[in-house]
């Protein structure tokens, strides 16, 4: 829920500053960009972050598996959607999306610097 990702917000940015102290300061501006741009949820919305499966394992159905159990909990937190933002290059990931029926919402680029952006995709499903 979007409740549980402020939570979450809050608790990435307390590890983030144990783990690299005052220097990490320089970097808020970018993760504020980050989060307003990537974090965009609505309340009845459950929004997957962060699924990930080491090369060595990848096509064996663990992915689905895992996408599988956050729509399982997002339907018995009573979330009407479930959406997630793919980096626009990762093509395996973004054919396993569509596979399980989420369709693309909108792309957006996050500006890191001068000449560096990331590029993302929002996919959407209803469940």
């Amino acid at each position: 829920s979007w409740e549980d990702k402020k939570r979450e917000n809050f608790r990435t940015g307390i590890l983030l500053f144990a783990r690299t102290g005052l220097s990490m300061l320089a970097n808020v501006p970018t993760f504020l960009r980050l989060n307003a741009t990537t974090g965009r949820i609505g309340k009845f919305q459950y929004y997957i972050s962060n699924v990930a499966v080491y090369s060595q394992f990848r096509r064996r159905g663990i992915g689905r598996q895992l996408m599988s159990a956050a729509e399982y909990e997002a339907r018995k937190l009573g979330a009407r959607d479930v959406i997630l933002d793919v980096e626009r290059e990762n093509l395996a990931a973004i054919g396993l999306y569509e596979r399980m029926g989420y369709k693309m919402v909108e792309e957006f680029s996050v500006p890191l610097g001068i000449e560096k952006n990331l590029h993302f995709i929002r996919m959407g499903k209803e469940i």
